[in-house]
């Protein structure tokens, strides 16, 4: 059975790394493969493996076919607003004045849809607040779900695709939006009339996480706090939670069974049937129906519907009295999770959690717990709490890859951290915050007392947080290729863990292993040393590009910043700079002052140093002025426009030429056809380039013939968001570079684009084509 389970994991693993769209055929040809090798018997075993290939493709495929399913155009759904009937599904996030929810749409411009479109909204200002079980008609903007594509970064899209969202939608107001349905959801009853309760302090945001998993409330501030001490993971409801509130259901259940004299309350004909059954029966069953509870009240989200399942199974087989090991178990649980949630292995967390229960079972497995021969109560505390130190550090450094990999910064105070407080959220904090729930129904003087006391503890933990995550030397930031000797070197120390390799051994070997690949780093940086890289980073509508030099980073502008308080230069710029190893930026040109190009400057000034500025706008630095030369690393960079000190429009935009002497870029801003025949008709031998830069996202009013033809490039590269309101760029720019044979690229359909220039020879990478291909990110 074991063989049947592996294999039918394995196969639903290996399919997400396939570069292709699911469909419909891909589902069928593996579904054959899976029958031929069941009727074979050599190759049996490999019919669960291409059955699992086949399950999660099924999935993709129906993920992907929604819009064409409901006869819609994926590519022209956001040209206009549209009348949507909308169930909202989730508890609205309030954060300053907007406000965002999921829904399930049904109708669209009266039209019944064949199967519902789940999309995520945002509403600013509405003037009410939408409650989860309305149902709403709603007049929106939608545009199918899409993501940035950098390295480095948050997968926007593959979150959305996890939590089975097709789309994203923006309320349109002094519209027809009316309440059809005032009907809500017990839960979201629940969260209001808790809500209320709660002072207006940063403790409450933490209430309301570890209760209904609604963490919106949580500020910048607090997330920065947690991301430093890498205890994030408490705040999402999951096994831990559901786990902790199980165990204390059972305690509670048996001792009530235990003092309350049941039997006798029950009708004399019910007592001798009591008395066959298992009691323990009956409290594992009442323990899976109060974590079926704490389930619902954290919305059944994704990493509680996988907890679920594993509680689930652990009952079933003590039901059942069936005598599971603890890998079968994992495995079963493993099957069920793609069965019922296949998305869930899109998920970083969900890999986290089975990591952490896997490393649980091999490290009992292999250190199984000695019984202490001292009956002293002081041993037995100080050996218990010695045990759970060397546990914690082992978790938390074997877990090391995946949890650095999200933001590419290792947390040096995690294990005192989460020493303190796993155990003290555990056992002290959601204890009390459930409690408090549960008497708000029932005796609200005794909820506020609970209150008050789960205030008082989470203000004890988040002292000693804040205290840890202050510390400077608490965050170790590193790189991609650091990231990789760093997971290569901890997979060594597991397999040497499990076949029990004597210690001196295992440190010299990884000791070489560490050693030759950095002499190899080292031999690949000297070869590379003339090498230089342009990426055009993905960041919608907007512009920023990153030049990579002799380790030295060059930013030509900082895409846009929105009121709503987030700033592309925070999504993508710093995660980009954290994965290539960049502690600041050598040189930053801002073409002109428009938000798309200039946006995160204050962001970026905030959180790295910025060595050398050319910018026509910032008080600091250099200005951008037509014939100016600046040498940087090998490169030379020539100013082509503008003749005058100012930024306040596209045609003032700063137009370099980047060359090392045999290849060159042309920086073109947002430059208008008008600036573009100045240039043609004054420097026309300066303007030939091998990559240029499109002129404003591809607007119509720019790229004229003759520009492109002086300029003669190898390829053309569009930044413009996707499915943009303006549809850049225009058909008739694209239209002109086809005529002129010149390729073309765009951000919003290729993600970043990457161009290497080595010895002379240049060669264009893609991040959806090339650098992260999979169906399930793209």
């Amino acid at each position: 059975m074991d063989r049947w389970l592996i294999s039918f994991s394995l196969g639903a693993l290996l399919s997400l790394f396939l570069p292709l769209t699911p469909s419909l055929f891909y589902v069928a040809f593996f579904t054959v493969l899976s029958l031929l090798c069941f009727f074979i018997s050599k190759t049996k075993w490999l019919s669960a493996l291409f059955c699992g290939c086949a399950w999660l493709l099924w999935h993709g495929a129906s993920y992907h076919t929604v819009w064409q399913n409901n006869g819609l155009d994926k590519n022209s759904v956001n040209q206009k607003y549209q009348q949507a009937v909308a169930e909202i599904t989730s508890i609205a996030a309030i954060k300053n004045d907007r406000v965002s929810f999921i829904a399930d749409i049904s109708s669209l411009d009266n039209k019944a849809l064949k199967k519902p479109i789940r999309i995520r909204v945002t509403w600013l200002e509405p003037s009410i607040v939408p409650k989860q079980g309305q149902l709403w008609l709603l007049t929106m903007k939608i545009k199918p779900a899409h993501g940035f594509a950098n390295p480095g970064g948050f997968n926007y899209l593959t979150w959305l695709k996890q939590q089975h969202i097709h789309a994203t939608g923006f309320v349109k107001n002094k519209a027809v939006n009316q309440l059809i349905n005032k009907g809500v959801t017990w839960r979201e009853q629940l969260y209001q009339k808790f809500s209320q309760l709660l002072p207006e302090e940063n403790s409450s945001a933490i209430v309301l996480a570890l209760t209904f998993g609604e963490k919106s409330q949580l500020s910048d501030k607090q997330w920065q706090v947690l991301t430093h001490t890498a205890t994030n993971h408490l705040m999402a409801i999951s096994g831990l939670h559901l786990g902790l509130v199980a165990l204390a259901g059972y305690a509670w259940l048996m001792l009530l069974f235990k003092v309350l004299p049941i039997k006798r309350l029950l009708p004399t004909k019910h007592q001798d049937t009591l008395l066959q059954f298992n009691v323990q029966h009956l409290v594992l069953f009442g323990v899976f129906l109060i974590t079926l509870f704490y389930a619902y009240l954290a919305g059944f989200s994704t990493p509680t519907i996988r907890a679920l399942i594993m509680l689930s199974v652990f009952i079933l087989a003590k039901l059942l009295s069936l005598s599971l090991s603890k890998s079968r178990l994992l495995l079963i649980s493993l099957s069920l999770i793609i069965l019922v949630a296949p998305f869930s292995l899109f998920s970083v967390s969900f890999w986290l959690s089975f990591g952490a229960v896997s490393l649980i079972f091999l490290y009992l497995w292999r250190l199984p717990a000695k019984p202490i021969e001292s009956s002293s109560l002081a041993v037995k505390c100080v050996n218990y709490f010695k045990h759970l130190s060397v546990f914690q550090v082992y978790l938390i450094l074997v877990l090391l890859p995946i949890t650095a990999s999200l933001f590419y910064q290792v947390s040096l105070v995690a294990v005192f951290a989460n020493l303190v407080a796993v155990p003290w959220l555990s056992f002290v904090v959601v204890p009390l915050v459930l409690l408090a729930l549960i008497f708000t129904w029932i005796f609200q003087p005794l909820a506020d007392v609970f209150l008050a006391l789960s205030q008082v503890t989470i203000d004890i933990v988040w002292w000693y947080l804040s205290w840890l995550s202050d510390f400077s030397w608490g965050q170790w930031k590193i790189h991609h290729d650091a990231w990789l000797l760093l997971s290569l070197l901890i997979l060594l120390a597991v397999v040497f863990f499990v076949t029990h390799l004597p210690i001196k051994k295992a440190v010299v070997i990884c000791f070489l292993i560490a050693f030759s690949l950095k002499i190899s780093q080292l031999n690949s940086a000297s070869i590379q040393k003339d090498n230089w890289y342009l990426d055009v980073l993905d960041v919608g509508q907007g512009l920023a590009i990153a030049i990579r030099a002799n380790n030295k980073l060059l930013l030509y502008d900082t895409a846009a910043s929105y009121p709503s308080g987030f700033s592309v230069a925070e999504a993508v710029i710093l995660p980009y700079m954290r994965y290539h190893g960049f502690n600041e930026i050598d040189l930053l040109i801002i073409s002109h002052d428009d938000n798309d190009h200039a946006g995160g400057v204050d962001v970026l000034t905030e959180h790295v140093p910025i060595v050398n500025k050319i910018s026509n706008e910032l008080e600091t630095g250099k200005a951008c002025l037509e014939g100016d030369v600046f040498q940087w690393q090998m490169l030379n960079l020539k100013v082509l426009h503008p003749k005058k000190e100012r930024a306040d429009h596209n045609d003032d935009s700063c137009v370099i030429k980047v060359s090392d002497g045999v290849r060159s870029i042309l920086l073109t801003g947002d430059i208008s056809s008008r600036i573009e025949q100045d240039l043609v008709n004054h420097v026309p031998e300066l303007l030939k380039s091998d990559v240029m830069l499109a002129p404003h996202h591809g607007s119509k009013s720019s790229s004229s013939l003759a520009f492109i033809h002086t300029v003669a490039p190898e390829v053309a590269i569009f930044s413009a968001g996707y499915l943009n309101r303006w549809r850049m760029p225009s058909q008739q720019v694209k239209d002109r570079y086809q005529r002129l044979q010149v390729p073309t690229l765009n951000t919003a359909e290729q993600g970043m684009i990457s161009v290497s220039f080595t010895q002379g020879e240049m060669k264009i990478t893609t991040y959806k084509q090339d650098i992260w291909p999979f169906w399930f990110a793209n």
